[in-house]
């Protein structure tokens, strides 16, 4: 064999085994790729929706969907933090929003409501085909909140209780209270020794336990509920908004009306406009009472609704009697 055909087999050689050698590594590296894949898909595995909730995952589903499913409008459990607040700051604050959001209840839940239920249904105008009221009241939202000024239910904080009864079924029993606030017509009124004027702030609270049985599916959401509240101010996306607010929440034993003292005069509320079928809640009459007791100037005189002030403490008055007592 010649020189030259030694040198020639010998580069064919080295190419032959560096083709191998780079074949080999290309081939353990797609090996290890496909192993860190593949772990990585046994990971994900271990956190699908079809894994088995245990038992604080089951009722932190439960607790979650009770709040999106009930709690709504204006929270009264803590409507007496308004007391010795100017007027106009209460009723920004207390007034029902124009819309509800039912987002985090359609992450939770696969329920399908009834299709006259819930605040977006349409309005009792409309479905008695009353045409003018029915295109500025629409949604039975709309309706309500042009009858009472405030309305609200929220589920009583540390109220909630859960029983697990079986892989999938909770049992949860908690107690919810509800507002209404019709309006500020006839509210009573009292003025401070240093002139300032006061109206009194009377909602109408009231509140009732409920119990609920849910069952979360493999998705982990809430697909069934039975259970023993199915009025609107309870339920207000299940239910259909039918009921008198009013008349119907009057008719629980268990109520408050608060007497919250507000600064300045209660002037009328120009976005009601409550049809004549519906029942307004009244205020109280008194201006009494432990909050009334807290004031800056406890010593206050009652006014009429309406009048501006009493002639017991009006400047002007006070000036004449003072310069009628030093002639």
């Amino acid at each position: 064999m010649t020189k030259y055909r030694k040198q020639s087999l010998l580069l064919i050689l080295i190419a032959i085994g560096f083709t191998l050698t780079v074949t080999l590594i290309i081939t353990i590296i797609n090996l290890n790729t496909h192993h860190q894949q593949s772990q990585a898909t046994s990971t994900t595995t271990t956190h699908t929706s079809t894994t088995p909730l245990n038992k604080q995952e089951l009722i932190n589903i439960a607790y979650t969907f009770e709040h999106a499913s009930r709690d709504w409008g204006i929270n009264p459990t803590t409507i007496t933090q308004y007391s010795q607040q100017d007027t106009s700051t209460l009723l920004q604050a207390i007034r029902t929003p124009t819309k509800l959001n039912n987002n985090q209840l359609t992450n939770i839940s696969v329920i399908t409501p009834p299709t006259d239920a819930g605040p977006n249904a349409p309005s009792t105008y409309c479905t008695n085909n009353i045409t003018n009221p029915c295109q500025d009241y629409p949604t039975q939202l709309d309706y309500q909140r042009a009858t009472h000024w405030t309305l609200g239910a929220h589920i009583v904080p540390d109220s909630l209780q859960a029983t697990i009864v079986n892989n999938n079924q909770v049992k949860v029993t908690g107690k919810i209270q509800i507002i209404v606030w019709s309006s500020n017509r006839n509210a009573a009124q009292r003025v401070t020794s240093d002139h300032t004027h006061w109206w009194a702030f009377t909602p109408f609270i009231t509140s009732t336990q409920f119990q609920d049985e849910l069952t979360i599916n493999s998705e982990h959401k809430v697909s069934k509920r039975t259970g023993t509240i199915n009025r609107w101010f309870f339920d207000p996306w299940y239910s259909p908004w039918t009921d008198n607010a009013a008349d119907w929440v009057t008719s629980y034993g268990d109520h408050l009306t608060p007497n919250i003292p507000i600064k300045g005069t209660p002037a009328p509320l120009a976005d009601l406009n409550p049809s004549p079928g519906e029942q307004q809640i009244q205020n109280l009459t008194t201006t009494t009472g432990p909050l009334w007791d807290a004031l800056p100037q406890g010593n206050t005189i009652p006014i009429n609704p309406g009048e501006q002030q009493p002639k017991q403490l009006d400047p002007d008055q006070d000036l004449q009697n003072r310069k009628t007592k030093q002639q």
